[in-house]
Order: C-alpha cells, then structure tokens, then sequence
C-alpha cells in the first residue's frame, strides 16, 4: 500500500507566502513565544530579523537554531549590506562590511569577492539563510537619502553595479545562502523616503540604466529573490500604484519583459508609502495579484518612521491569513494565483542546504 504524501491546506499555502518580523531575543521573550506558535500554526515562509532581535553571536545562533526546530526550512531573513545597513555587526560582536560604495570605489572585484564571502560564512555560521541585499540601485546621488545618501550602491555605473553586485551573489551561493536584488525596478533616482511617504519618481527615474542590473544579473543567478520598491513612476504605469502594487511593473516588467519567474519579495508593507495612502486589504491583494510571491510584514516602526526606537505590533499573521484566504473564497484572488507563488517559493527552499544536524 502506497503511503499517502500529507496534504498541505490552502491555509498553509497561504502562510507560506508571509515573512512577519516579531519582537525579542530569547526563548522566554513574549514575542519569541508568539512567532514560535506562528509558525506552527500558519507555516510561515520565513521570519525577518532586526537589530533589537540580536545581541551577541551565542544568542543569535541560539535563536535561529530555536526556530528551525519548528521548520526547517524556514527562510530566517536579515537586511546584511555593509556600511549602515548591516544588522550583525561590530557592536554585537560580529564583523562589520564596509559598504558598498566604498567597497566598489576601493577594492576590486576578487577582493569584494572574499569580503562578501567573508559576509555569508558569518551568516551561515548564526543561521541566517535570506539575506535582503545586494542593493543594486543606480547612484543617483546624495538627494536620494536612503540609497546614494548611505552609500548602498555600487555606483553610477550599471556595469560596476552588475560586477559588484556578482561578486555578492556568487559569494553567497557559494554558503547556500539567497540573495535578494533591489529594489526594483529601482530607487536610487528617488529624492523622497518611501519609509516615511509618497515618493513618485516619474520625472527623475533612468529605467534603461536602473533595469540594466536586472536583466543582466537575474538570467545567471539561481538563488536570488527581487525585493520591490514602493516607488511610483507613472511611465511604467500610469495610474500611479507603487511598483509593489502594480501588475504592470512586476508581472508586466519584471516577470513578463524580463522573463524572471523566481520569487518575488516586497519590500516592508508597512512603510509610510503604502500605509498612509491604502487600506491593508486591499495592499495585500494588490500585492499578490501584482505578480509578488513573499509578503513581508516587519511590524517594526522602523518600517515608517526611518526609527527602530518603537515598534508596531498590530498585524498579525492570522489577520493577513484570514484576508487571503476571504480573497480566494470570493473570488477577489485566485487560487491559482496562491499556487503559484507556493510553488516558487517550494523551489528556492529546495536550493537551500539545509543543515539539519544543527537543530537536532
């Protein structure tokens, strides 16, 4: 007799397209013990680790192998750049990364190679197998705070951006770890901060250079994600959503003109562009049927305020389970849609190796 394969739910298919952030470093803490029961109950594609979630390697390591006990293969996520926007860093014992432009303006392409492999050996090491980086937005200068201003790009050169940006991809390859391309279809151009409010890049955008690192990177790159950007560019659509809301700029560009049918991860849903201008039903609906696999959920004020001195804690997985899985039961979304982002999502976990011997 042939033993049956366990039926996965539309409930968990549902939840394994949600990545939430939570709060505490510990397995006493409220919010370790509510994430834990999260991922039991909603099979959540993966969790987002921040700065007050970290304070030494032993804890670091001590968390992550605490929370692949209940999956496996859950993606345990980290925003990991260099420069300022490094969550493991030297205060709490790690190593610091400088960033990327001082990389690309001071050491060469084999050198950033050993940096950034340097980068996913200390990942890999505390557990961390989803790293939201390399930034490969084009340098459109310091009136773009949040990218040129902090030095995350690799340049004003598409080229050195795309050979940068390699080096850091085939570095974490290397250690079984994903890279995630962003923010697309690009951000470095922007003169406002999407973590605070609108920011409509229409007249200030270059998309030929801006989409350069995307067409160039993503045919050859196995085990990267493309996170979106909350951007509006009313030449790529004209009825003004953000990027992570437009069928137009991810399934039209990004998967259709670009052929990329791997995942798709937004950028924090809480952020002041999307949150002050839209109801949380309709941006997660929007956002799936967009053509996005991965919707995150930081729950850290971070995400609005450009702050993580206070957090936000009222969304909760089972509120944006229940939206979905209403979308699917009325028709607002097809469950077509959620099956294929299920199964992109099943296919770069299998990319993953997945040491099981640490969580014994």
């Amino acid at each position: 007799m042939k033993l049956s394969m366990k039926q996965i739910s539309l409930r968990e298919k549902i939840g394994s397209m949600l990545m939430f952030g939570f709060s505490g470093s510990r397995y006493s803490d409220n919010g370790v013990q509510e994430i834990i029961r999260d991922i039991q109950t909603y099979n959540l594609a993966g969790v987002i680790l921040f700065g007050y979630n970290i304070i030494s390697p032993k804890q670091l390591k001590d968390l992550t192998i605490l929370l692949k006990k209940i999956n496996t293969k859950l993606f345990v996520a980290v925003d990991q750049e260099g420069g300022v926007v490094q969550r493991l860093n030297a205060k709490k014992g790690f190593a610091n990364t400088n960033s990327a432009k001082n990389i690309a303006e001071n050491y060469t392409s084999e050198e950033a190679y050993k940096l950034y492999e340097n980068m996913a050996i200390m990942l890999k090491d505390n557990g961390i197998n989803f790293n939201f980086a390399p930034c490969v937005d084009i340098d459109g200068g310091s009136q773009c705070s949040v990218i040129g201003g902090l030095e995350r790009s690799f340049g004003q050169d598409p080229n050195q951006v795309i050979e940068y940006s390699k080096q850091f991809i085939n570095a974490h390859k290397k250690h079984n770890i994903i890279s995630t391309l962003k923010h697309f279809p690009g951000h470095g151009f922007a003169q406002n901060d999407t973590h605070k409010g609108l920011t409509d890049t229409t007249d200030l955008a270059n998309i030929d250079l801006e989409l350069k690192p995307y067409s160039d990177l993503l045919p050859n790159s196995t085990n990267t994600a493309v996170m979106t950007a909350h951007i509006i560019n009313r030449n790529l659509d004209e009825n003004g959503y953000p990027a992570t809301l437009s069928k137009k700029i991810i399934t039209g560009i990004l998967r259709e003109a670009l052929n990329f049918q791997g995942v798709v991860v937004t950028d924090a849903l809480e952020m002041g562009a999307i949150r002050n201008y839209y109801f949380l039903e309709d941006v997660v609906y929007r956002s799936i049927d967009a053509g996005n696999d991965i919707l995150v959920f930081t729950r850290n004020s971070a995400s609005f305020i450009n702050s993580e001195d206070n957090d936000s804690w009222e969304i909760t997985p089972q509120k944006i389970v229940n939206i979905i899985e209403y979308g699917v039961l009325n028709g607002t979304i097809s469950q077509g849609r959620v099956e294929e982002s299920y199964s992109r999502i099943m296919q770069l976990k299998k990319l993953l190796e997945f040491n099981n011997a640490e969580i014994n």
